[in-house]
């Protein structure tokens, strides 16, 4: 019998299924997860992300980014076994960005690694202006920022508007305006940092105006560091460096940079109140004091050198003698060993009175002795190991309470008080040749802490209570500024030819001779 040619046909289909294996199903491949993301901004133009996989493998790797509030992108796609990727654009910043990496092939997906990054773009702080001359004025800032191709400089008079006066390059913390007129009258500077995409936030202004100034001073506030929680006990640094040593009333010392500000070492120096701190003259030797304790300390490296016993320290410009004392006498020690060179004998004239002011003269040549409740202070030769001037600063039962040399040592300026009746403070200078008096600064009723003269010998600083500093011009005997608010543990140090700072605990207050340009502070 003849079969339908429809049959036959469905016969062979079923004969040929039949005959034929069906290939196996290929397994689905487990991606694992990256791990250990890395996010990186190189610039406002380039993110860069690293991260690990814990097998080599033939799998690729997608990278996908997203902003707040908007969903991811792909955004790259990296080759096996390769596990950094940088991500070009031009990017917004101070946004933060969000990142995830994963393992990827055509057909499977592993599980993602996430990670973010807050693109910062900061402004230039601590804005400072310094007068050079009546057409030349430097701006000086602190750089925050990463990746800026420079600053710019806008400036505008007391009556007008903004405009740029110039630009710097990159981590340029310096312009000098050499464009400004005192016809002016004056004028208010603000900086930024910019990229070819972006800029920063306008640094504080600062404002300068002409005016007149018959001591040839401007005072402006330079840098404020950031305060600590022990108090402050004392200060020191050479009036030619920049340098400042401040202890506290934990047994540390710190030495910070004049200019900057940027802590350079801590001493963890004595186990109660530091009590005194004196530099040598190229700021390599630091002394430091507290009660009967004196350590003599490398200042470059923080290592300390030897140690002391004695009251009332301080030490030769040359860094060469360490002078202490007892109630009675005065011992000049080895600064590098510690051992004793010779004793001054003599001092006190009062059985209850003991020295505690000993310094030597910026030249060396002389050292400097005051005591409690004596009438007189004695200038020692240091040639000869005797005194050769008393000067007689006070009247039993007054007490000095401060001391201090010029630069040149000519000079010699002295505080006293009246501890029995607490009143009758006198502020005096004595010429150290003869052991004269010079002039008398003030008299008044507040107990004068410390006093200390410029670089140039021009102006003299005296703090007392309640937190306040008068400055003196010292040629003429007259009061220039007084400034409150501020520490009374000074001393100054220098930025530049004619810029100095006054250092009163945290707060370093600036000084410069000008042409009769005023700071606003």
């Amino acid at each position: 019998m003849k079969l339908p040619i429809n049959l036959i046909i469905f016969l062979a289909l079923m004969l040929f299924a039949l005959t034929c294996k069906k290939p196996p199903m290929e397994p689905k491949m487990e991606l694992g997860a990256p791990s250990k993301l890395k996010i990186q901004a190189l610039s406002d133009t380039v993110i860069s992300l690293s991260w690990e996989y814990p097998t080599q493998s033939q799998v690729n790797f997608c990278i996908e980014r997203a902003q707040e509030n908007m969903g991811f992108i792909k955004v790259g796609v990296v080759p096996p076994n390769v596990t950094v990727f940088n991500d070009a654009a031009m990017f917004k910043t101070n946004v933060k960005y969000y990142y995830r990496v994963n393992a990827c092939t055509d057909k499977n997906q592993g599980d993602f690694v996430h990670g973010e990054i807050f693109l910062a773009f900061q402004k230039p702080t601590n804005l400072i202006i310094i007068p050079q001359s009546k057409s030349k004025i430097k701006l000086q800032w602190k750089d925050e920022s990463n990746f800026e191709t420079g600053f710019v400089i806008d400036r505008k008079s007391l009556n007008g508007s903004y405009s740029e006066v110039g630009r710097t390059g990159k981590n340029d913390q310096v312009f000098i305006d050499e464009t400004a007129r005192s016809s002016d009258m004056g004028y208010t500077y603000k900086v930024y940092a910019y990229t070819a995409h972006n800029s920063t936030d306008f640094s504080e202004e600062k404002e300068i105006s002409w005016g007149k100034n018959k001591y040839g001073f401007s005072y402006f506030e330079h840098l404020i560091l950031s305060n600590v929680s022990p108090n402050i006990t004392c200060v020191a640094s050479n009036p030619n460096g920049h340098v400042l040593a401040i202890g506290y009333s934990d047994g540390t010392v710190r030495l910070r940079d004049v200019i900057t500000g940027h802590l350079n070492n801590t001493l963890l120096a004595h186990t109660s109140s530091v009590s005194t701190l004196s530099f040598n003259s190229d700021e390599t030797i630091l002394l430091s004091s507290s009660g009967l304790s004196t350590k003599v300390w490398n200042a470059k490296t923080g290592q300390a050198i030897c140690g002391l016993t004695g009251k009332g320290m301080d030490i030769s410009p040359n860094g060469s003698l360490v002078a202490t004392s007892s109630e009675d006498d005065i011992f000049l020690w080895d600064a590098t060993t510690c051992d004793k060179v010779s004793t001054l004998a003599g001092n006190t004239i009062y059985g209850n009175s003991t020295i505690n002011h000993l310094l030597f003269s910026p030249d060396g040549k002389l050292l400097a002795s005051a005591t409690t409740q004596e009438d007189n202070i004695k200038l020692w030769k240091l040639s000869s190991g005797t005194y050769s001037i008393i000067i007689r600063a006070v009247f039993f039962p007054h007490e000095v309470t401060a001391i201090n040399f010029n630069p040149n040592s000519a000079l010699l300026a002295t505080a006293t008080w009246d501890d029995f009746f607490r009143d009758d403070i006198t502020l005096k200078l004595w010429n150290v040749k003869d052991g004269t008096e010079n002039r008398v600064l003030r008299t008044g009723y507040q107990r004068v802490s410390s006093i200390a003269f410029s670089p140039d010998g021009e102006l003299l600083a005296s703090a007392y209570s309640p937190n306040t500093i008068d400055i003196w011009h010292v040629g003429s005997g007259n009061l220039v500024y007084t400034l409150s608010d501020y520490s009374t543990q000074i001393t100054f140090a220098s930025l530049e030819p004619n810029v100095f700072v006054l250092c009163a605990g945290h707060s370093l207050l600036g000084f410069t001779k000008n042409d009769g340009w005023v700071i606003t502070p």
